[in-house]
C-alpha cells in the first residue's frame, strides 16, 4: 500500500473514531440528551448512523456491556437507559451477526433480570432483521433463551409433588415468582417474532409445507419447549372454578402461539410414530419435527393437554381426522409423560387419556390397539398409579381412567386384557377392582346394549371365571387373607350370575358344579380351617400362651395402620423376628383377621341361597 493510500485509509477512519471518542466523552459528562441526539436529529443521525458499523465492537464492550448491570439500573437510572438505547442502536444498523453472539453469552450468563430483559428486546430486533436469513442462528438464539431458563433455581417440591394446600401458595413463593417474571419478559420477546413469522407458510416445491430448519419452524419448536419443564411442573390443573393464574396466562400465550405457528394444531400427528421408529435407529433426519432433540415428545405432550384438557383455541382444531386416530396419537403422547418422574406430569397423562377416551364416545377400541407398545405400558402404568402411587389424586384418577379403557375396549380386547392384567398385576386390591369393573363390562352386554352379546359373557365365565378367578392352588392351605380381596370380588361377581334374571341364557349353570367342586367347597373348608386357627390364637393371647411374633403378623400390622388398601406397602425390607407386638395389637390383627373371613363365609352363604333358588325354579341348562 502506498503512503497515499494509507493517508486517504487513515482519513477514512478517523470520523468513526471521532464519533466514538464523542459518545464516550458525551457518556463521561452525563450528557444523555446530547449522545441521543447524535442519532436522532436531522443533520446529525445520518452520518452517524454510517460510522456505527466500524465502531460497533468498541462501543458495545466499553459502553453497553461496561454500564448495563444493576448497580447502574439502581442507583443510575439514566445511564443505564443511555447505554441500553445505544444497544438498541447497535442492533439496529450495525452487521448483527457477531452482536447477536455477544448478546447470546449475555442472556446464557446473566442472572439479573434487568439485564436479561434488556439483552432480549435487543435480539428481538436483530433476529427481526435476519428475517428468514441464517435460521440456525434462530436457534442458537433461542436454545440460549432456553439455557437462561434452565438456570433458574425451583422448589425441589415440584419434582416430587405437592398437595392442595402447596399448590395454592406456588406462585407466592419467591423462585417461582421469578420463574414467571421471565417467562412474561419471554413473551414480549416472541410476540413480535411470532406475528413476523407467521406472514407466510412456506411451502416445498411440490406444494408441501417445509419441516425442515426454517424461521417459523424454529419458532414454533422454540414455543414448545417453552411448554416443556420447568412451565409443565407448575399447576396446569383443570379446575374451572380456579382463578386465571399467572401460570395459566403463560401456559396460554405459549399455546396460542404455537398453533399460530403449525395451524393445523393436529399437524404434528404425523410425526409421532416415525418418531418411534427412529429413536429406535438413532438416524439424524431434515425434519425438524422429527427428531426428540428439535422437539420434545414432553413438550408435545403438554401442548395437547393445553389444547384439548385445558381447551385453549380448541377452535382450531380440526374435524377432519377420525377419532380412533386422533386417540392412537395422544396415547402415543400420554404414555410419554406417564413415565415421567414428577407427578404434575404424571397426572397431566391421566387427564390427557381421559380426554382421549372421552372423544372415541360409542367407537370401541379395537384388538390391534392392545399390540401397540405404548398401549401394553400405559396399562402397566396405570396400574401402578392405582395400586401404589403415593400421591391421592393420581391414585384416584388412575381407576377411573383404567375402568374407561376396559369399558371403551371391543369385545375381544376387553378378554385378552383381563388375562393379561390377571396375570401380570401384584397387587390383590387392583385384581379385586379389575375383576369387578369386568363384571360391569358383562352386565353393559347383556343389559344395555340392543345386542345382547352373551358369547362375551360367556368367554369371561369360561375363560377368566372358571378357569383364572375360581382356582385355590393350594386347597385348603391357601393363604387367604392375602387372597381376600380377589376372593371377596371373585365371590361377588359368582353371586351375580346366579341371580341373574337372564342365568338360563348363560353358561353359569353348566359351569357351576364345576365351580362348586373346584373352588366354592375347598374355600368354605379353608375358611373353617382359617377361622378356628386365629379364634385358638386369640385364645392363647388373652392367657398371655401366645408368644409368635413373626414376619406375617408385622405385614399385617402394617396393613392396619396404614388403613388404605391401595397405598405402597413394602414388606420385604421390614421383616423383622426380633419385633415385639402389645396383647392389644396381637387381638387386633386376629380379629381384622376373622372379621375378613366372615365376609368371604357371609358370600359364600349368599351364593348358595341364590344357586338353591335358581335350582329349584329348574331353569334349562344353556345350550348353544
Amino acid at each position: 500500500m502506498t503512503e497515499n493510500n494509507l493517508h486517504q485509509v487513515q482519513n477514512a477512519q478517523k470520523p468513526a473514531q471521532n464519533l466514538l471518542y464523542l459518545i464516550k466523552k458525551l457518556i463521561q459528562e452525563e450528557q444523555y440528551e446530547g449522545l441521543r441526539l447524535l442519532f436522532t436529529s436531522e443533520t446529525e443521525a445520518q452520518r452517524n448512523i454510517e460510522y456505527i458499523e466500524e465502531i460497533s465492537s468498541e462501543v458495545y464492550h466499553d459502553i453497553c456491556l461496561a454500564n448495563l448491570n444493576d448497580s447502574n439500573y439502581n442507583n443510575n437510572l439514566p445511564l443505564y437507559i443511555c447505554a441500553e438505547e445505544i444497544l438498541k442502536i447497535l442492533v439496529t444498523y450495525a452487521t448483527v451477526d457477531e452482536l447477536i453472539l455477544e448478546l447470546l453469552d449475555v442472556i446464557e450468563e446473566q442472572s439479573s433480570d434487568n439485564v436479561f430483559t434488556t439483552a432480549l428486546r435487543a435480539l428481538q430486533i436483530a433476529l427481526l432483521r435476519l428475517g428468514e436469513k441464517k435460521p440456525r442462528v434462530l436457534q442458537w438464539s433461542y436454545n440460549s433463551v432456553l439455557v437462561h431458563l434452565n438456570k433458574l433455581p425451583l422448589p425441589t417440591y415440584l419434582s416430587t409433588g405437592y398437595d392442595k394446600e402447596e399448590c395454592a401458595l406456588l406462585e407466592q413463593n419467591a423462585q417461582i415468582e421469578k420463574l414467571l417474571m421471565s417467562y412474561v419478559t419471554i413473551g414480549l420477546f416472541y410476540d413480535e417474532l411470532v406475528r413476523d413469522a407467521t406472514t407466510t407458510l412456506q411451502l416445498t416445491k411440490t406444494g408441501f409445507r417445509d419441516c425442515g430448519i426454517n424461521r417459523r419452524n424454529v419458532m414454533c419448536c422454540f414455543l414448545l419447549k417453552l411448554l416443556d419443564k420447568p412451565l409443565a411442573l407448575l399447576d396446569l390443573s383443570a379446575d374451572e372454578n380456579k382463578t386465571n393464574t399467572y401460570t395459566m396466562q403463560v401456559a396460554t400465550s405459549l399455546t396460542n402461539a404455537i398453533t399460530a405457528c403449525i395451524v393445523d394444531p393436529f399437524y404434528f400427528f404425523r410425526f409421532l410414530e416415525i418418531r418411534e421408529v427412529l429413536k429406535s435407529n438413532d438416524v439424524n433426519c431434515e425434519n425438524i419435527f422429527i427428531m426428540e432433540e428439535t422437539l420434545p415428545s414432553v413438550a408435545l405432550g403438554i401442548y395437547y393437554y393445553m389444547l384439548l384438557v385445558r381447551k385453549v383455541g380448541t377452535e382450531h382444531v380440526p374435524k377432519v381426522y377420525t377419532p380412533l386416530y386422533v386417540f392412537k396419537s395422544l396415547l402415543i403422547l400420554a404414555t410419554i409423560l406417564a413415565y415421567e418422574d414428577e407427578p404434575a406430569l404424571q397426572f397431566q397423562s391421566l387427564l390427557l387419556n381421559k380426554y382421549a377416551l372421552q372423544q372415541l364416545q360409542n367407537i370401541e377400541i379395537p384388538f390391534d390397539v392392545l399390540q401397540l407398545n405404548d398401549f401394553q405400558k400405559m396399562m402397566e402404568r396405570l396400574c401402578e398409579f392405582c395400586a401404589s402411587c403415593p400421591h391421592k389424586d393420581i391414585r384416584h384418577l388412575g381407576p377411573v381412567v383404567l375402568n374407561h379403557y376396559i369399558l371403551q375396549l371391543d369385545e375381544k380386547a376387553q378378554m385378552a386384557l383381563m388375562h393379561h392384567l390377571l396375570e401380570k398385576v401384584g397387587y390383590d386390591s387392583l385384581k379385586g377392582f379389575i375383576i369387578m369393573k369386568f363384571k360391569d363390562a358383562c352386565d353393559v352386554k347383556l343389559f344395555n346394549t340392543n345386542d345382547v352379546r352373551i358369547e362375551f359373557v360367556n368367554q369371561f365365565l369360561n375363560n377368566i371365571v372358571a378357569k383364572k378367578l375360581c382356582v385355590l392352588h393350594h386347597g385348603v392351605q391357601s393363604d387367604l387373607l392375602n387372597m381376600s380381596e380377589v376372593l371377596i370380588s371373585t365371590l361377588n361377581v359368582l353371586i351375580y350370575f346366579a341371580s341373574h334374571n337372564l342365568v338360563q341364557h348363560t353358561e353359569f349353570i353348566n359351569l357351576y358344579p364345576q365351580i362348586e367342586t373346584n373352588f366354592v367347597e375347598p374355600l368354605r373348608d379353608a375358611v373353617n380351617l382359617s377361622e378356628a386357627h386365629y379364634k385358638a390364637r386369640i385364645d392363647q393371647c388373652e392367657k398371655g400362651l401366645d408368644a409368635k411374633d413373626d414376619a406375617k403378623l408385622l405385614q399385617q400390622v402394617q396393613m392396619m395402620d396404614i388403613k388404605i388398601t391401595n397405598d405402597t406397602v413394602g414388606t420385604e425390607d421390614n421383616e423383622d423376628s426380633n419385633v415385639v407386638f402389645s396383647k392389644e395389637k396381637k387381638l387386633q390383627v386376629f380379629n381384622d383377621n376373622i372379621q375378613k373371613l366372615n365376609i368371604i363365609l357371609h358370600l359364600l352363604s349368599t351364593l348358595g341361597m341364590f344357586m338353591e333358588v335358581t335350582m329349584k325354579k329348574k331353569i334349562v341348562p344353556y345350550v348353544k
